[in-house]
C-alpha cells in the first residue's frame, strides 16, 4: 500500500532563475529524465508528491508531469517554487492548476523586499511571491512557506507571521541555513551560530502561535529549542547526516535529534549544545499532518569546505575592492522616526 505518512519528491532539473546567497545546490547541473514509468513507480510507494528543483516551474515538462501524476491517482501534487516564473509567465499558474496542482511550497526569506530580494539575488522577487500568495488564495490552493535563517534576516523573523497570516499562508517552516554550496562559500557572512539565531527563531515561533499560524522549525538541535522542541520537524530528506558533539553522547533526546551539520561543528564547535530532555513532537490532526508533509527538503546538496573569510567584491572602475557582506537589517527600534 502507498504511504500516506510522507511525501515523495520528484526533481525535473537543477535549473533555477534565482541566485540565492545560501543555495546548497550551486554547481549541480545533472540532466534528469522523468517519465510516466518513473512516476508510476513513485505512486506504488506514496500517495503524495512534490516537484522540486532547481526551479521546476522553468521546465516545460511540468504541466504534463502534473497531469500524469493526477492520472496515476496521487491524492496531493505539490510544487516547491521561488514563485518567479509562476508570477511572470503568462498562463503558467493557471495551466498547472488545470493540470492538477493541489498545493504550493514557497520560499520567503524576509518581510520586506529589502530582506527577501537580497537573499534571492533577484530584485522584484518579493513582489512576485506576494502575487503568488494572492493567486493561491484565489485558486483555493494551500500554500506553505519556508524561511531560511541567515545572519542577515535574524531580527526580521518575528515580523513574518503577521504578514504570512494576512496573506493566507497555511503553515510556516523556519530552516537554519545549511553550510553547503554558496552558503559554504560565504560561511563567514551567512551562517550564524545557533546561539545567535535560535532566540530570534523561537521568538518568531511564538509570534506564529499568537497569530494562529501553524509553524515548525527544522535543522536545529533539540537542546536549543526548549519548549519549542515539540515544533521540530525531522529532516527525512537530508542527503548528509548530522554530527554530534561530545556533549551529545549522554543526551536523552539524541535518538530523535538530527544533530548539526559537520561543517558547523568543525567551525563553531559544540559548546552551545546542552544535553537534556526535549519535548516530543505533539500529536496533530490530519489537516496539520498534511501541512507538515508539504515541507519537503531539497534533497541533494553540494559539499564544499566552509570559507571563513568574506570574499572580496569584484573591483569596479575607480573603486578599491570592498569586502562583500550581508546587510544587517535594522529592527524597528533602529529605524529613524
Amino acid at each position: 500500500m502507498p504511504s500516506s505518512e510522507s511525501r515523495a519528491i520528484v526533481r525535473l532539473s537543477f535549473a533555477c532563475d534565482s541566485a540565492c546567497v545560501f543555495c546548497g545546490q550551486d554547481g549541480r547541473s545533472d540532466p534528469l529524465e522523468v517519465d510516466e514509468q518513473q512516476l508510476a513507480a513513485v505512486r506504488e510507494q506514496h500517495d503524495e508528491l512534490t516537484f522540486v528543483g532547481g526551479e521546476p516551474a522553468l521546465d516545460p515538462r511540468l504541466p504534463r508531469a502534473i497531469a500524469t501524476a493526477r492520472a496515476l491517482g496521487f491524492t496531493a501534487i505539490g510544487l516547491q517554487t521561488n514563485g518567479w516564473a509562476l508570477a511572470t509567465e503568462p498562463g503558467l499558474f493557471d495551466s498547472l492548476v488545470e493540470a492538477g496542482l493541489s498545493d504550493l511550497h514557497l520560499s520567503i526569506h524576509g518581510p520586506t523586499a529589502e530582506a527577501h530580494d537580497f537573499h534571492t539575488g533577484r530584485p522584484g522577487s518579493f513582489a512576485n511571491c506576494l502575487e503568488i500568495l494572492a493567486r493561491g488564495q484565489r485558486a483555493n490552493l494551500p500554500v506553505v512557506v519556508t524561511t531560511i535563517v541567515t545572519r542577515s534576516n535574524l531580527r526580521e523573523l518575528p515580523k513574518l507571521p503577521p504578514l504570512l497570516k494576512r496573506r493566507g499562508v497555511s503553515a510556516w517552516l523556519l530552516q537554519p541555513v545549511r553550510p553547503y554550496g554558496r552558503a559554504a562559500d560565504g560561511f563567514a557572512r551567512i551562517v550564524p551560530r545557533f546561539g545567535m539565531a535560535i532566540p530570534w527563531a523561537l521568538h518568531a515561533l511564538e509570534q506564529a502561535r499568537r497569530h494562529a499560524l501553524s509553524a515548525w522549525i527544522r535543522g536545529a538541535p533539540l537542546c536549543s529549542l526548549g519548549p519549542f522542541a515539540a515544533a521540530a520537524l525531522p529532516d527525512e530528506t537530508a542527503s548528509s547526516p548530522g554530527a554530534y558533539a561530545p556533549a551529545c553522547t549522554q543526551c536523552p533526546a539524541r535518538s530523535r535529534c538530527g544533530g548539526v551539520d559537520p561543517a558547523y561543528l568543525a567551525v563553531f564547535g559544540g559548546s552551545e549544545l546542552r544535553p537534556g530532555p526535549a519535548r516530543p513532537i505533539g500529536p496533530f490532526d490530519q489537516g496539520r499532518q498534511r501541512l507538515m508533509r508539504m515541507f519537503v527538503g531539497v534533497g541533494e546538496l553540494v559539499e564544499r569546505p566552509p570559507q571563513l573569510r568574506s570574499p572580496a567584491a569584484p573591483e569596479a572602475k575607480g573603486e578599491s575592492q570592498k569586502a562583500l557582506r550581508l546587510p544587517v537589517l535594522p529592527s524597528d527600534n533602529d529605524r529613524e522616526p
